[in-house]
């Protein structure tokens, strides 16, 4: 790992712990005021249980990121057996899709259980959408395919962009590997594939 590459991972490990230390305040003030709400008005009990469970989720990640950031492992002890196909179908609702995005994406496939983590999971799609639907733009007919194959656990992603070049395959996994952009982490956030090590493949 060069020199630059190293500084700029530092600079991030800076900024996202000053990052996910202060976001907490605000997300336990809107939990607050969540309990709040449901005591004093005829507010809908589903979207209350929806906005407790994303701050719950936003409370899980910045845990992650902080001890990723401490050099502390991520805790299995609170894996779970989840389903494939929920935690795909939950990214898709969740993710913020810009205009006409939302239709360039298909499911296919039944289901599988896996031991996880799901906050791990959607964010971890999250940020596979991102990558793909951003050099999907310069085509008109762009697609993207979330396959789900229960007979041998594997979740593929195959879209139809412009593809990556092959003497860079080998290093879209590595920090700060972008291509065609002026900035980013690459496809590789850090964290997560620390999680993931091993169990992704590009073809």
């Amino acid at each position: 790992m060069n020199t630059e590459t190293t500084q700029k991972i530092n600079q991030m490990r800076a900024l996202a712990g000053s990052i996910a230390h202060e976001m907490r305040n605000p997300l336990n003030a809107c939990y607050g005021c969540i309990d709040m709400l449901s005591d004093s008005i005829d507010s809908s009990q589903e979207t209350l249980n929806l906005m407790r469970q994303e701050i719950d989720r936003a409370n899980q990640l910045i845990g992650i990121i902080l001890r990723n950031i401490n050099d502390k492992p991520i805790d299995k002890s609170e894996f779970k057996s989840l389903s494939i196909r929920r935690c795909v179908e939950q990214a898709i609702k969740e993710y913020a899709f810009g205009p006409n995005e939302r239709e360039k994406v298909s499911v296919n496939g039944d289901d599988f259980e896996f031991i996880g983590s799901e906050t791990l999971i959607i964010y971890t799609l999250f940020n596979l959408l991102k990558n793909a639907l951003y050099y999907l733009h310069v085509r008109k007919d762009g697609r993207l395919t979330i396959r789900i194959e229960p007979e041998n656990k594997h979740l593929i992603i195959e879209d139809n962009g412009p593809g990556i070049p092959t003497a860079k395959i080998s290093h879209i996994f590595d920090s700060f590997q972008t291509h065609g952009k002026a900035s980013g982490t690459g496809l590789c956030v850090i964290w997560f594939y620390d999680w993931v090590a091993g169990a992704f493949s590009c073809n």
